[in-house]
């Protein structure tokens, strides 16, 4: 079973880099990405392991726009998890929320039998 650790700190990163299969940081900026994402394969590469995924995670305060996504690809981000708060009950706010992040990272939406498959 993968373990993901999270954390930020120099110290959490290495740990993460020496004992986890992924990363995951929680609301980072672009720039903090890089430099940790840096330190997490500098360590990786220390310590002799093979990769270690990143996994980052959207939000109300970390929102997936096509720049957002744009840098994930440049730094090699494996995962994005997509937060799927919405701020009522109605269903059609989840739904454009779940068309516009395929549309910004270039899925095609599931639907029929594909989506109640899955």
């Amino acid at each position: 079973m993968p373990i993901a650790l999270g954390g930020h700190s120099a110290a959490a990163i290495r740990r993460a880099a020496r004992v986890a299969d992924a990363w995951l940081p929680h609301a980072r900026l672009p720039d903090q990405l890089r430099e940790e994402i840096a330190l997490l394969r500098a360590e990786r590469e220390r310590s002799g392991r093979g990769a270690v995924e990143v996994i980052v995670q959207s939000g109300r305060a970390y929102q997936l726009t096509p720049q957002m996504h744009a840098i994930h690809q440049e730094l090699g981000v494996d995962h994005v998890v997509l937060d799927t708060q919405v701020s009522s009950n109605d269903q059609s706010e989840f739904v454009d929320a779940m068309h516009k992040w395929a549309e910004i990272t270039g899925l095609e939406p599931r639907t029929g039998q594909a989506a109640a498959a899955s």
